[in-house]
Parts: C-alpha cells; sequence; structure tokens
C-alpha cells in the first residue's frame, strides 16, 4: 500500500518534470531574477562601504556574497501556482477535491518538478556571478557552514510554499485573492532578509523572531560563516512552524471545501 502511494506522488513529479522540460527558454531567461538583483545591491552597497569598513558585523565580501546567496535562495523555493485561485473561482477544483491524494503534496511536488530544471540554471548564475565579483566573495569554512546552509534553505523554502499555499486557500473565500498574494510576495522578500539583511533592521529581535527568517537570512548568514546561533534550536523552532503551518493550512483546506461550490464546473 505504502509503495503504491510512493509511485503515485512519483508519477506526479515526473509528469511535471516532463512538462517543465518543454519550457526550457522561459526558464533561461529567468536567470535575470539571479543576476541582476545582486549586481544591483552590489553597486549600491560598494559606494556605501566608501565610507566605512563594516555595517553591522559585515564586511563589504560578507554582504554581498549574502546577497547572491540571499537571492538564490529567494527565487529557488518552490512556488504554489496562482492557477489554483482560479481553479476554485471557476468550479474545476472539484477534481482535486474528489482525488485521493492531498493536494498541498500533489502541488509540492508538481512545483518541485520545475525546480528541478530552474536550479540547473540558477546554480549556473551563482557561479557566474562568483566568477565577475571574485574580490568581493567569501566561500563557507569547509562543508559543514554549506550543507547547514542548503539544509535550512530546503526547509524554509518548504515553510514558504506552506504559507504561501495557505494564503492562495483564501480563494474559498475571497473572489479575488491576487491582491493578497501580491502582498505576500512583498512582504516575503522584506521578512526574509532579501532586500535588507534582519539583524540591520531597527527592532531587529521582532523580525528575528518571525519564521520568515529561514527562507534567505539565515541560510545566507550560515554560508558566509556567521553561525552565532544554536543550530539544533533553530532546527526544531523551523520544523515546529512547518508543522503549525501544515495543519493550518489543512485546517482552511477542509473549511474551504465545506463551503466550495461548482456550477457548471466540467
Amino acid at each position: 500500500m505504502f509503495l503504491k502511494i510512493v509511485r503515485k506522488y512519483i508519477s506526479i513529479l515526473k509528469i511535471n518534470l516532463l512538462q517543465a522540460l518543454q519550457y526550457k527558454i522561459n526558464t533561461f531567461f529567468l536567470l535575470s531574477i539571479i543576476l541582476v538583483p545582486p549586481l544591483a545591491y552590489f553597486f549600491l552597497w560598494k559606494t556605501i562601504y566608501t565610507q566605512t569598513e563594516i555595517i553591522g558585523d559585515y564586511k563589504l565580501s560578507e554582504l554581498i556574497t549574502y546577497y547572491i546567496i540571499s537571492s538564490f535562495f529567494l527565487e529557488a523555493r518552490p512556488h504554489v501556482s496562482w492557477e489554483i485561485a482560479i481553479l476554485i473561482k471557476d468550479g474545476r477544483f472539484s477534481k482535486y477535491i474528489t482525488k485521493p491524494f492531498n493536494h498541498l503534496l500533489f502541488e509540492f511536488l508538481a512545483s518541485c518538478a520545475y525546480l528541478l530544471l530552474w536550479w540547473i540554471f540558477a546554480i549556473l548564475g551563482v557561479i557566474f556571478l562568483f566568477f565577475i565579483l571574485k574580490n568581493y566573495i567569501i566561500l563557507p569554512y569547509g562543508l559543514l557552514p554549506f550543507f547547514l546552509s542548503f539544509l535550512f534553505a530546503i526547509l524554509g523554502g518548504v515553510l514558504s510554499f506552506i504559507i504561501e499555499y495557505t494564503f492562495i486557500l483564501l480563494a474559498f473565500w475571497v473572489e479575488k485573492p491576487f491582491a493578497f498574494l501580491r502582498v505576500w510576495d512583498l512582504i516575503i522578500r522584506f521578512l526574509s532578509g532579501y532586500i535588507i539583511p534582519l539583524d540591520l533592521l531597527p527592532f531587529k529581535n521582532i523580525f528575528l523572531f518571525l519564521p520568515f527568517k529561514y527562507i534567505s537570512f539565515l541560510p545566507a548568514r550560515i554560508f558566509i560563516g556567521k553561525i552565532n546561533i544554536n543550530i539544533f534550536n533553530e532546527l526544531f523552532i523551523l520544523l515546529f512552524w512547518i508543522i503549525i503551518f501544515y495543519f493550518i493550512s489543512q485546517i482552511i483546506f477542509y473549511l474551504g471545501r465545506k463551503i466550495y461550490t461548482a456550477p457548471g464546473s466540467i
């Protein structure tokens, strides 16, 4: 029974990966998302650092590396398809409600299929940035910071996906939830530390308490060697947030099903 369930979800992953391979050029052009912002931040912060040698606990090379890695982790995370809201509104979401699988897991695997191709291009983009900015780049000291950085980034991506999925389920109640999703995108870029490292903000303890730091801020900090935290404690808290938001998403999905109607759907 277990193997049958596993094969079912593996099939979902394979089908969506084949679909993603049809849009390689589109994915290639998305490299601009990885390349352009870190370059812009480089010129901005290089100008700022002409007046000082260190800001917070960041040297210029540490901050530039932080932005490259933070941008990579933020953009190379699984995303929920906004089409879910459209399907809910026009009645075509019924086929997912009646199917014997977990819809959140289904969407997650579908997103991961596209993400596999995206990671290939994104890693190439990061390598290119490291090459052209090699005088302003630092690398992890040993494999442990590298491993921990990616571990937290992957789990942070899972957390981000579940929260985004929960947001999009508001389509059960809201006529046009896309405004919420656009606000979410802006919020996540700020609260994840992508725009500015969270520890450089006023009232930083508030921002560091929120779960969004695990999406890019904390993984990028670990990558540049600033592991001034209890790793096991932070990992436990991250897993706790994932579990909490998973149950919230399932409750909202259950309540949404109760009020869902699909007149005229096919």
